[in-house]
């Protein structure tokens, strides 16, 4: 009977340790950056602000324009007219470096907005996607890991499961 006792306890203890060595295995990296520059939201978005940013260097040229016109008028004009004329032409000049200083900061301060809701977005899917398939842990490839096991690099994977999910939210 004790024998018995002994061989059930260390089945289970075998199972046991089974168990928790498996579930220990199931890690996995991904290469955060790649997996940001892949996402097709990254891609759009980045092409969104990169139109916005030449439709703001188109207003910039016409206000270019304006400016190289009035310094050909200026060398038509006399003397008094030609002050008159600087003084607009250093007031538009100035003017076009505020306007194009602040369309810089919104398109940056936009770039970062979006950037942070894009990163925020992969952090939570892929803590959603670990607990789905069952990961204990899941690393960024880019910190601090020496050596990986080419199997465990699930950046591709991550890709394409966001990009799925992505086009289905767009529709």
């Amino acid at each position: 009977m004790r024998k018995h006792i002994l061989v059930i306890m260390s089945l289970m203890l075998m199972g046991f340790v089974a168990n928790n060595c498996q579930a220990a295995e199931k890690n996995a990296c991904i290469n955060l950056e790649m997996v940001f520059n892949e996402y097709q939201k990254t891609k759009d978005e980045e092409a969104k602000l990169t139109q916005i940013g030449e439709e703001k260097q188109k207003e910039i040229d016409v206000k270019l324009k304006e400016i190289d016109q009035m310094e050909e008028d200026m060398d038509l004009m006399n003397d008094s007219e030609k002050e008159k004329m600087k003084v607009k032409l250093d007031k538009k000049m100035e003017e076009l470096r505020q306007f194009d200083r602040q369309i810089r900061a919104d398109l940056m301060r936009q770039r970062n907005e979006i950037i942070k809701g894009i990163l925020d977005e992969i952090d939570n899917t892929v803590q959603e996607y670990g607990k789905s398939k069952g990961y204990n842990i899941i690393f960024n490839s880019r910190t601090a890991i020496l050596y990986q096991n080419k199997n465990l690099d699930i950046t591709q994977t991550m890709i394409e499961y966001l990009n799925k999910s992505y086009k289905k939210r767009k529709k």
